[in-house]
């Protein structure tokens, strides 16, 4: 496996390259279980040649420029490539390439930070807390789960969600003065559950760092999401 050459490739970049981009790579060897071994070589080139990855290329600082300008010699050499965007705020651009582009471009591309593969993302909580590394912390021999904290929430009020039963202990509405919870945009429940869910409404899947929290609910901001700095 090691001889083949976007293996290689992986393994001699791999810090230009992020971890999904080369796991997206390394499996596209996949189907080379079932194949005969003569066979390979000529898959590997169709692979190389004609497979579509879409990236995210960051640029070095002050790079942003030259960096685009290299990206695009490399890419319009090869059909059925391009690149889409460019974002010069966060120095970055976006491309649809083959895996021997990629390789031409940590070749002569010498302004690259590095390449990211630019793969779904969802408004969900599932990964969210382990990315934090906020999951199953331990201090002085205790886990943390919020008990004991109380987590004000100040959006556009709060819903009695089943996620934050019996944890909800005050609300203030600055808004409409309405004294039970209510939320009539969404967001501060979302919020809300961002930090203190306890996953009840999913079976633990969606939960958030703090599921034992108590939470108070202020709402300043009115149903679409606007307030004023008087509050």
């Amino acid at each position: 496996m090691f001889g083949y050459s976007m293996i290689q490739m992986v393994r001699t970049n791999a810090h230009k390259l992020d971890r999904p981009l080369r796991e997206k790579v390394i499996n596209l060897y996949k189907p080379f279980k079932w194949m005969p071994c003569f066979l390979h070589k000529t898959l590997e080139s169709v692979i190389r040649k004609r497979t579509k990855l879409s990236v995210i290329i960051q640029f070095k600082q002050q790079c942003f420029e030259e960096g685009c300008k290299e990206v695009k010699h490399v890419v319009n050499d090869h059909v059925g490539c391009k690149m889409k965007k460019e974002f010069s705020s966060v120095s970055c651009c976006s491309a649809d390439v083959t895996p021997s582009v990629v390789e031409g471009l940590l070749k002569n591309c010498h302004a690259i930070q590095k390449i990211y593969l630019n793969r779904e993302v969802h408004a969900l909580l599932d990964v969210a807390v382990p990315s934090a590394s906020a999951k199953n912390i331990v201090r002085n021999g205790t886990k943390l789960t919020g008990r004991g904290v109380t987590v004000a929430v100040l959006d556009t009020g709060i819903y009695p969600h089943r996620d934050l039963a019996g944890r909800i202990i005050d609300f203030v509405d600055f808004i409409n003065n309405r004294t039970e919870p209510y939320d009539d945009n969404g967001h501060g429940t979302h919020c809300a559950g961002d930090a203190a869910g306890d996953g009840s409404t999913s079976s633990g899947r969606y939960v958030g760092p703090a599921p034992e929290a108590n939470v108070i609910g202020v709402k300043v901001l009115d149903k679409r999401g606007a307030g004023s700095l008087a509050l």
